[in-house]
């Protein structure tokens, strides 16, 4: 491009103040091709610019070692500035670039979006097209897909109207999932336990999107163990670089989920099935290049939960520490190779020594009365990574690494819900066991003590905060009571964590992490792993 062009744009995206969103064009030697490749929106969620931009990079530097190269000086590829929403903007870049093609599948949710726009300006998606993305996205097409492949997935309908979603949670019984369709870190996603729930969420809803555009989807809510697969494929070959199996069951979103590679509790046919239903998903949306799949797996039945016909925030942390460069073998074969002949085989990837887990880490303290209990809808603002042969050690540094500050010996403060009850013991006598004193809130107590365990009863707090200010809390156990209520005290008490630097765990799958953590970390040191050597 010339340096006129370069200022017509810029003059235009100050002009129409454009919002940030990088859109790439790639001058390729040898055919003078001009590709297009998107990646993602930072103006409109941390986490996805800065997962999904390592994979859009890695994208960008992957067709240079191609045998159609990439101007190996970078510093000419134009990078521009692009609101998504806007098409006049979209097509105004188009007309000056002419784009031959266009890469959206390293991009994330906000790349995806943006395919059926290029289409109908005439722009070529390359890799997996268009009209399999929105297969995976509509629900009655992948329903089809799902039942030809043999492959269950949790019951579920689509609908437009609250009088509809009423309709399909009394038919699915409760509890059910309601989530708009094509939305970027499970936004707007609720478990819904009753029909309140119902009229509250779809209010939610149908005030932030058009639902003609893209309708709600209810499902079965199953509450079983989550584990997902990123994969390559070739339209018929599937490389698997490992299975990644969350500690959190499902319900947590998976970007605010810790995740475990490998998997450490799947028994191995289950994580042949894993891998047997994402070969024949791939196949079956024609999938060339990435995919990734969520799967939930309950009294030994595997479900899938989602199918996403691109890139996920766990590519760059699956490629760390498999050694599986899944971006270059993608683009490979976004450009026309073959998984047979990258080297790395095909089907399920050999294991590591290593045990890598991936933890969220959260910016609640900058966000004025945000809720800190995790849920489906995404709210991490990035993650971290814990490395080590053994799982527990790797598990303590994931936790240190996202900032946990948790003195031994300390005082943990514990309010549950009654649905909690029964599982807080255990754990709660297990912090104990470590020295910790526990103190609870006095419904939490109450069932503590009847069950043989000791506490010191915290009287409501919800009117005077300043009581925990004076205990000396180094972690706080509370799980949610259902609904939207700031003024209810496990509310105030999130916010009083965040607001004071107190760890504050809103899952029990968590809570029963960090003691496990905890026992190992008292029992012995932990060595130091070199990542640049992985």
């Amino acid at each position: 491009m010339s340096y006129s062009t370069q200022q017509d744009i810029l003059d235009f995206v100050e002009d129409n103040n454009v919002k940030f969103v990088r859109f790439a064009f790639c001058d390729i030697f040898g055919t003078q091709k001009n590709i297009a490749v998107l990646a993602s929106n930072l103006s409109k969620a941390l986490e996805e610019g800065v997962c999904f931009d390592g994979s859009s990079i890695a994208g960008f530097m992957h067709v240079e070692e191609s045998d159609l190269v990439l101007r190996p000086d970078l510093s000419t590829v134009t990078i521009l500035p692009w609101r998504p929403t806007e098409g006049r903007v979209m097509q105004f870049f188009c007309d000056v670039e002419k784009p031959d093609g266009a890469v959206v599948q390293f991009g994330g949710q906000t790349a995806i979006k943006l395919t059926k726009a290029l289409t109908e300006m005439g722009v070529p998606i390359l890799g997996t097209s268009e009209r399999d993305i929105d297969r995976a996205e509509d629900r009655e097409e992948f329903d089809e897909i799902l039942e030809q492949c043999g492959i269950p997935r949790p019951a579920g309908q689509t609908i437009f109207t609250t009088e509809e979603a009423l309709e399909a949670a009394h038919q699915l019984e409760y509890p059910v999932l309601v989530r708009p369709s094509y939305v970027l870190g499970g936004q707007g996603m609720e478990i819904a336990r009753s029909d309140a729930d119902i009229i509250e969420f779809m209010k939610i809803i149908t005030s932030h999107m058009e639902i003609k555009e893209h309708p709600i989807l209810v499902d079965k809510y199953v509450e079983g163990q989550e584990c997902e697969v990123d994969a390559v494929c070739d339209g018929e070959d599937i490389l698997v670089p490992g299975i990644m199996q969350h500690l959190e069951r499902a319900g947590v979103h998976s970007g605010d989920s810790i995740s475990v590679y490998p998997a450490q509790t799947l028994p191995h046919e289950i994580c042949m099935k894993l891998v047997e239903h994402s070969r024949a998903l791939a196949r079956a949306l024609h999938v060339k290049g990435l995919i990734n799949i969520q799967f939930i797996v309950k009294d030994g039945r595997v479900y899938v939960i989602e199918v996403n016909p691109r890139s996920s925030r766990t590519v760059p942390y699956i490629s760390k520490v498999t050694g599986v460069p899944i971006v270059k073998l993608a683009t490979q074969v976004i450009l026309g190779g073959k998984l047979s002949d990258m080297g790395y085989g095909t089907g399920l990837y050999k294991k590591s020594k290593l045990v890598a887990v991936k933890m969220p880490v959260f910016s609640f303290e900058k966000l004025i009365d945000a809720d800190t209990s995790l849920g489906p809808e995404m709210k991490s603002t990035g993650e971290v990574l814990g490395v080590s042969p053994d799982y527990a050690e790797a598990l303590y540094k994931a936790f240190l690494g996202a900032g946990l500050k948790l003195h031994p010996h300390g005082k943990v403060l514990c309010s549950v819900n009654n649905h909690d009850k029964a599982e807080l013991r255990e754990l709660a006598a297990g912090y104990e066991e470590l020295g910790y004193h526990l103190m609870a809130t006095p419904g939490t107590a109450k069932d503590l003590k009847e069950h043989g365990i000791s506490c010191e009863v915290v009287e409501d707090f919800g009117e005077h905060m300043e009581t925990l200010h004076q205990a000396g809390i180094a972690l706080v156990i509370n799980t949610a009571t259902h609904g939207r209520r700031p003024e209810r005290a496990g509310f105030k008490l999130r916010r009083w964590s965040v607001e004071n630097g107190v760890t504050c765990l809103t899952s029990l799958d968590t809570v029963r992490a960090l003691l496990f953590a905890l026992h190992s970390a008292m029992e012995k040191g932990f060595d130091v792993v070199d990542l640049a050597k992985i």
